[in-house]
This record gives structure tokens, C-alpha cells and sequence, in this order.
């Protein structure tokens, strides 16, 4: 199998070792009055070829969590849904290959931590780092724009999103269902 800048550890996503990547399950039905809503727990996660395989079952959507790896590292992340037309996760408009600070179309993790709003039509994501700083003041910057970032060349993940039954017949691993003493009771993600 070919060398990955990305590995799965404890159903998440380690991108670089700097960052983790979790896919949080949840009910479409769910009633939330806060963004991302409440977690059921991470989707199950198996390494395909050259790809991330999630479970995702009927009736359920997903936000993607980020958790840096580093408490005195910042990274910059952008996500795109690969379809026929490219779209920006992030920004909410078409992918464009060159990083914009207006509208912005990454995430700087911390202190934004999800992308959410995503759902059974998200069936293929591409997931990338492309800046990092380093520093303990991690607080407050909004934008890459600064000698203080470094930028790098894209390390990212090809995440294919699956259907409980599609997860169950290529892994052999069925996604449990999503149950109320599951749900995150306690403090935000992460």
C-alpha cells in the first residue's frame, strides 16, 4: 500500500500529526438550537486504497471536528465535496485550487474546530492542511496572511462517505445505530 501523510487512530483521521479529523454522526431529525449539533459519536473509519472509508447510516448527517495535535501549533484547513462541480466546503461556493481571504475559504483550527451541515449527498471529501504556525499565542488570527505561517503543499485525505450497508458489505464492520444515551451530553466538540 502506498505511504499516506494520513493514518486512522480510535475511528479519526491523524492528517500529518498535526491535526485529527473526526466524522460526528448525527440525526437529520435532531432539534438544535446551536452549530454543529449535538454528536452521537464518531463514524467508523477503515482505510481503503488511497482513501478513508466512513459508515454513515439512513437518517443521519455529519459535521467534521478538527482537534490539533499540537497545543502551540495553529493549521490552516480547507475541505472540498469532490463531485461535477467542486464545492467549497468551507466557503460555501465553488472550489477554487488558490486560497482566498475574502470570501475565505479555509479554517484555522483553533480556534474554529467543525464544518458542518453535511449530509448523504457529501459522498466524497477531500480534506487538507495547507499552512501551519507555530507559536503559543493562538488566539485571534483570522487570516494566513503573515511571515509568521508556513505554507505547505497540500496533505490531505480523500474521505469516502458510505451507507451503513455499503461499510458493512466492503469491511465487514456494520455501524451501530445512533441511540439517545449516546448522545454528547456534555461540554462542545472538542
Amino acid at each position: 500500500m502506498a505511504e499516506h501523510s494520513w493514518r486512522i487512530a480510535d475511528d479519526g483521521i491523524v492528517l500529518g500529526e498535526v491535526l485529527e479529523i473526526s466524522l460526528q454522526r448525527t440525526l437529520l431529525s435532531a432539534p438544535s438550537d446551536h452549530d454543529p449539533r449535538p454528536s452521537y459519536g464518531r463514524a467508523p473509519l477503515a482505510a481503503g486504497q488511497d482513501v478513508v472509508l466512513a459508515g454513515v447510516g439512513t437518517g443521519e448527517v455529519f459535521w467534521i471536528g478538527f482537534q490539533p495535535l499540537q497545543r502551540a501549533v495553529q493549521v490552516a484547513v480547507r475541505v472540498r465535496e469532490e463531485s461535477p462541480r467542486d464545492a467549497d466546503l468551507v466557503s460555501g461556493g465553488e472550489w477554487m485550487p488558490a486560497l482566498s481571504h475574502d470570501p475565505r475559504n479555509y479554517l484555522i483550527v483553533p480556534p474554529e474546530r467543525f464544518v458542518s451541515g453535511l449530509g448523504p449527498r457529501n459522498r466524497r471529501l477531500w480534506v487538507e492542511v495547507v499552512a501551519l504556525r507555530r507559536g503559543s499565542d493562538t488566539e485571534g488570527r483570522a487570516r494566513i496572511d503573515s511571515d509568521e505561517w508556513s505554507r505547505l503543499a497540500a496533505m490531505g485525505v480523500h474521505v469516502e462517505v458510505l451507507t451503513s450497508s455499503e461499510f458493512a458489505r466492503i469491511t465487514g464492520v456494520t455501524p451501530s445505530p445512533l441511540l439517545e444515551t449516546n448522545r454528547y451530553q456534555g461540554r462542545r466538540y472538542p
